[in-house]
């Protein structure tokens, strides 16, 4: 018994140690299975300004107590312009997306949850320009306080197309990379 303890230990010592943690999973996020190979997420570089300039923004959630994470202020920035939609609150989020997206207006949709020892989530922004950038977030992805978050992105090549009837729900946001539920 005590054995298999200390090898269960070892194990997640030894996948803290990595510093490519996010490019050697082979799901992210929420989506899990249905996201394709993580080799292709690119790591999102956030700067000072960045957080100062999301400080100053309108952004709705970043109003909020503790809601400064590296997330809300990529998805600031990302989805920043006049009239921001929050997708988050709505009944189909992938919906709203695609839909801002085809109308070129800025919206955005998150989901974030508290593991044992980190805030974990994802991220979608819908660009000014139609654009989609999709995000996967660890606060802490080693469980402790000697590594920084990480915060991982993908650019959506190819757009899924919008379900038009309002009865059907909106699985699919974008077919490469697969961005799915």
């Amino acid at each position: 018994m005590r054995l298999v303890l200390f090898l269960i230990i070892a194990s997640l010592l030894a996948g803290c140690i990595k510093s490519n943690w996010i490019h050697e999973r082979k799901s992210t996020g929420i989506f899990d299975d249905t996201v394709e190979d993580s080799a292709e997420w690119g790591t999102y570089e956030l700067s000072k300004e960045d957080f100062e300039a999301a400080r100053k923004s309108e952004f709705p959630d970043l109003a909020k107590p503790g809601d400064s994470s590296p997330l809300m202020v990529a998805l600031a920035k990302e989805s920043s312009g006049t009239g921001t939609t929050n997708c988050r609150d709505v009944e189909d989020p992938f919906k709203c997306i695609l839909a801002a997206s085809e109308q070129r207006k800025p919206s955005y949709s998150y989901l974030t949850r508290f593991g044992t020892d980190s805030m974990y989530g994802w991220g979608m922004a819908s660009r000014a320009d139609g654009g989609l950038i999709v995000f996967s977030y660890d606060s802490s992805p080693c469980g402790g306080v000697s590594c920084g978050y990480s915060l991982a992105y993908r650019v959506c090549e190819v757009k899924a197309e919008l379900v038009k009837q309002k009865s059907r729900r909106q699985k699919t946001v974008c077919l490469k990379p697969l961005i799915s539920f």
